[in-house]
């Protein structure tokens, strides 16, 4: 902050005045700083300074600006996307939950399913084995051999 506030008004500021207010740890930062923006030695002799010098200075604080607003956006979009990221797996979390549900819910209706057809199967036979049964009596001897006393009691109750 300290380092855009002396761009912004480099023209004013004594470098006196500057020198009393940053520690030296500002210093190496703002040091740092200008050397990597191919910025002159800020906390030099300012009356040297061109104008080609300042405007160059000014372009850079835009250039600088203009970077520390890239950086924010991609901030924000970060956060953005971690935000929605964080949705998506509590959104993931859920649906594996619903999913083991259904699973569970699928297991027993295949085990309801299972016992089911046992019965089913169970029934078939029991009525195959009745059908057999009926029909062995039927094919009996004794069954042919009864038919006309059978015949003679249905004729007798029904009248």
């Amino acid at each position: 902050y300290a380092g855009q506030l002396f761009w912004a008004n480099a023209h004013y500021v004594h470098v006196g005045v500057l020198e009393s207010e940053v520690t030296a740890e500002q210093r190496q930062r703002d040091e740092i700083l200008f050397t990597a923006l191919g910025m002159p030695d800020v906390l030099g002799d300012q009356q040297h300074w061109s104008p080609m010098v300042v405007e160059r200075m000014a372009e850079r604080v835009k250039q600088a600006e203009h970077w520390v607003k890239t950086r924010d956006h991609a901030v924000k979009t970060c956060e953005e996307l971690e935000a929605r990221l964080e949705q998506s797996q509590t959104e993931l979390k859920q649906s594996q939950a619903k999913l083991e549900q259904s699973q569970a819910e699928l297991e027993q209706t295949q085990g309801t399913v299972g016992q089911m057809h046992t019965r089913l199967t169970q029934a078939d036979a029991t009525i195959h084995a009745l059908n057999q049964q009926l029909h062995d009596v039927y094919q009996s001897t004794s069954w042919r051999m009864t038919a006309p006393w059978r015949w003679l009691g249905n004729l007798i109750k029904s009248r």
